[in-house]
């Protein structure tokens, strides 16, 4: 049993019921695992959350899709790392891919 219920009309706030619908009707159902059934519990935040997502995932970035892939990786890596107190493996690699942006994006033609 989850520790926070599957949202529903009902328990949204009410000046925020038409994004839940329109949330609920993009997915075909009321998620009721991973981070979107925690979010959808405020549906403002979670059509955010979707329209960040959208645009990593998506073609508008200026990042190549390796550099994106690596970020979207290592980010719960680093965060789950940091959040237990124990250093973080993770940060040369965050280095090496941040250096890598910042020296290809400083040569590349606009």
């Amino acid at each position: 049993m989850s520790r926070i219920p599957t949202a529903s009309r009902e328990s949204v706030p009410q000046d925020q019921v038409d994004s839940f619908d329109t949330l609920v009707a993009s997915r075909g159902s009321v998620p009721d695992i991973g981070p979107v059934a925690i979010m959808i519990n405020s549906p403002e935040l979670a059509t955010r959350g979707e329209h960040f997502r959208a645009y990593f995932r998506g073609d508008e970035i200026t990042l190549e899709a390796s550099v994106r892939e690596l970020a979207i990786i290592l980010t719960p890596v680093s965060w789950t790392a940091s959040s237990s107190g124990t250093p973080t493996p993770v940060l040369p690699a965050q280095q090496a891919c941040q250096t890598n942006w910042l020296t290809t994006s400083a040569t590349r033609k606009n």
